[in-house]
């Protein structure tokens, strides 16, 4: 999972992909980059404000989650260009309020993303953030396109769209649009059916 600009994410994560094929080895894979990113840092140039996240089973530790960025990060306290392991999970952006999350009720996240996800998305999706590597830009929507649930296990791994929004792409994400009002199946946001 990556955030920035669509082509940078894309061509790094097949270059991860690439390295992890090459290798043989999730854990060899995870040393290299962690090396090319502290070789890069200092001779990285531009605004690239880019996110990555990588969930992965290793040979030697079994599931793991990684993240690195190109910009310092305050919330995490990451420097940039660092490959940092996050032993429960990675997320960003917003987060349901408290109003959000009394209406919805519990979240069972330990029994996997799938059956809360569209409700968590749905209501990071209407509130705008700011973006951490340019904070002074004008807060925007982030959430949209679409929701994928991938689930990675030893012998592969198993993606299916939960939920697709009616955004446009090159357009602004616009999530209180009368076309948002309804989900991809055409039923309203009713969390619990």
């Amino acid at each position: 999972m990556g955030s920035g600009t669509i082509s940078e994410t894309s061509l790094l994560a097949d270059m991860i992909l690439t390295t992890a094929d090459a290798t043989g080895s999730v854990d060899d894979a995870l040393a290299l980059l962690a090396v090319s990113l502290d070789a890069v840092r200092e001779k990285a140039m531009g605004d690239l404000g880019m996110r990555m996240a990588i969930g992965a089973i290793s040979e030697t530790r079994g599931p793991v989650c990684f993240v690195f960025s190109t910009f310092a990060d305050p919330a995490s306290g990451v420097p940039a260009f660092t490959l940092q392991e996050m032993p429960r999970c990675f997320a960003q952006g917003a987060a349901p309020t408290g109003a959000d999350l009394a209406e919805y009720g519990p979240i069972s996240i330990g029994d996997g993303l799938e059956k809360d996800a569209v409700f968590m998305l749905d209501c990071m999706r209407r509130q705008k953030m700011t973006n951490p590597s340019d904070p002074d830009r004008e807060p925007f929507y982030s959430v949209g396109g679409h929701i994928d649930l991938t689930v990675v296990r030893a012998d592969g791994y198993e993606q299916r769209t939960l939920h697709t929004w009616p955004d446009v792409v090159g357009e602004k994400i616009d999530p209180f649009s009368a076309d948002d009002l309804t989900f991809s199946d055409g039923t309203g946001a009713d969390y619990h059916s």
